[in-house]
C-alpha cells in the first residue's frame, strides 16, 4: 500500500506541501520503453502489473492533492452557469454556453490542430469537433490485440 493514507491524513489537517513529484525511476518504470522507429517495442513488462499499481498510485494522490487544493476557492457560479458569463458560442438549439465549457471546447480545439488527440491514449470530450491538425501526424506503436478488445467506450458528453 502507498503512503497516500499518510498524505490524506496531512490534507485533512489542513497541511499544505507540494503535489507528489514523480521520480526517475517511478517515471521510468511507467513509461513505455523506448525502441526504433518502425519496431514494435516489447510492452510486456510497461504493462505489468507492479507498473501499472505504481502508475494509478501516482496518479491517485495528484488527483487528491489538486481536488484538495482546489477546494480552498470558493465555487463561482457564474462560470458554470450557461450565459453566466457572456461567451461567443452556442448549443446547436441557441443557447449560450458556460464560460467553463467554451474553455474547454476552445483548448480541445487548440490542441487537436497540434495532434493531441490523434495519440491513443489521448480522447477529446468532443470529438467531432476538433478541426484539422496542422502538424504531421505521428505513429504510435499499435497495442496488443488483447487490449484492444478491452477498450473503453467514452461518454460522448460528461459535462
Amino acid at each position: 500500500m502507498s503512503n497516500s493514507k499518510c498524505d490524506r491524513s496531512a490534507f485533512a489537517a489542513g497541511v499544505r506541501r507540494a503535489p507528489p513529484q514523480v521520480t526517475a525511476s517511478a517515471q521510468a518504470g511507467a513509461s513505455a520503453p523506448t525502441a526504433p522507429v518502425g519496431t514494435n517495442p516489447d510492452l510486456s513488462d510497461t504493462l505489468s502489473l507492479g507498473n501499472i499499481r505504481r502508475s494509478l498510485i501516482l496518479m491517485e494522490d495528484t488527483i487528491i492533492f489538486s481536488l484538495v487544493e482546489r477546494a480552498q476557492f470558493e465555487r463561482n457560479e457564474a462560470v458554470y452557469r450557461p450565459g453566466g458569463i457572456p461567451v461567443p458560442m452556442y448549443t446547436r438549439d441557441g443557447q449560450q454556453l458556460s464560460l467553463l465549457e467554451y474553455l474547454l471546447r476552445e483548448t480541445e480545439r487548440i490542441h487537436g490542430r497540434i495532434r493531441r488527440y490523434t495519440n491513443p491514449d489521448e480522447t477529446a470530450f468532443y470529438p467531432n469537433e476538433l478541426p484539422p491538425i496542422i502538424l504531421p501526424p505521428l505513429e504510435y506503436p499499435q497495442a496488443s490485440p488483447r487490449l484492444r478488445e478491452c477498450c473503453i467506450s467514452c461518454c460522448p458528453l460528461l459535462i
